[in-house]
């Protein structure tokens, strides 16, 4: 159970009662990491998969799930004397700042309240948001911004590191972006593809892989899912392979999975002829009806009994007469409509004005 305290520096802090049966708010947080996270203690040595409680014990650790940001790290690569968070209170408070014990370089760790979605399935706005929050951070902390945020230094390995325990918060995206320090007026650095890094990356691919298995699942129908995804696995690649340090494999099945199942369940042969007779029907329905608008103008009908008469707006009837041809113009402005307006041949019939012109479209009278 979590509890929220009430004062608005405070609505962020969770307190964890019993939460994963965590004892403490350390055990807590350990239970966001990965199941089997990357770790490692010589990062020239590559990176191993090891079990969570196995990788708590390596200098470095993969803090996010595939296909979620639940923490992010400033990265700040130069000599840094102060004890723990810079002297800005302008600023929200990270959870750690985990200092190399040999040149004071560190890693400020900030925990989100609510986990961002990284996958295709994820709208955009929260990814560029979070996006845009990291680069404002990293630029007031003077961080490094070529930092792509997959592995951090581990602030459970206090041995390895000098690790200061700042703060026991858990920010929400706005919370962040209102803090005084985080100028988000700045319009976003748009990069290249070689050039992207953190969460640039992800949206990258998602945007361009996304767009592009709209029309091509079609070359697909009729074949199994598995090459579909086989397919959508190797754009992926294509596009991961652009940037100076690519996505893990891991990564990259998350959002080939995601695209994959998301366009092979909604886009299919069934779905999409329906989409196509939806449209050509609107399209027939609409030239069918400014047709009739146009020969009732025509006929000596207003605007406002056209608009009534086939229930649509007094401006599309006006859009139809932009339309109409010279004849037709023609007609309708010859027309008098003060004629039938003041012979009001409908009332010795004994029919109502709307009656009186549909025979009279009919052909009747």
């Amino acid at each position: 159970m979590a509890t929220v305290n009430e004062n608005k520096y405070e609505q962020t802090e969770i307190i964890y009662e019993d939460w994963h049966h965590a004892d403490n708010w350390n055990e807590a947080l350990q239970h966001l990491l990965p199941h089997k996270p990357y770790c490692t203690n010589n990062l020239k040595k590559g990176l191993l998969v090891r079990p969570r409680k196995s990788a708590l014990k390596h200098k470095y650790i993969q803090l996010n799930p595939p296909g979620q940001t639940v923490f992010f790290t400033i990265d700040i690569d130069y000599k840094v004397e102060y004890a723990g968070f810079p002297e800005d209170d302008n600023l929200a408070m990270p959870l750690f700042c985990v200092r190399n014990r040999r040149n004071n370089h560190v890693h400020l760790i900030y925990g989100l309240l609510y986990p961002v979605c990284t996958t295709s399935a994820a709208h955009e706005a929260p990814l560029r948001f979070l996006k845009a929050i990291i680069d404002a951070y990293t630029e007031r902390l003077k961080g490094d911004p070529m930092y792509s945020g997959l592995i951090s230094k581990n602030p459970w390995a206090e041995k390895k590191w000098r690790v200061h325990k700042l703060s026991t918060c858990l920010y929400s995206l706005n919370w962040l972006a209102e803090c005084r320090g985080a100028d988000l007026s700045k319009k976003p650095i748009k990069r290249a593809p070689e050039e992207e890094i953190g969460l640039g990356r992800n949206c990258h691919i998602f945007g361009n892989v996304r767009t592009w298995s709209y029309n091509a699942i079609r070359d697909f129908w009729g074949h199994k899912f598995s090459e579909w995804f086989d397919a959508v696995k190797f754009k992926c690649g294509q596009e991961n392979s652009r940037f100076p340090e690519p996505l893990l494999d891991t990564e990259i099945n998350q959002i080939s999975k995601s695209i994959s199942r998301w366009t092979w369940k909604r886009i299919t042969p069934q779905g999409f002829s329906a989409s196509q007779r939806n449209t050509v029907h609107k399209r027939w329905s609409k030239e069918s009806r400014q047709e009739e608008g146009i020969k009732l103008l025509t006929m000596g009908m207003s605007v406002n009994e056209v608009a009534e008469e086939l229930n649509v707006t007094r401006r599309t009837v006006y859009n139809w007469l932009t339309e109409a041809s010279p004849e037709d113009v023609k007609k309708i402005a010859e027309f008098k409509p003060e004629n039938l307006s003041e012979a009001k041949p409908w009332e010795d019939m004994g029919v109502s004005r709307r009656w009186f012109y549909r025979l009279k479209k009919r052909g009747e009278i």
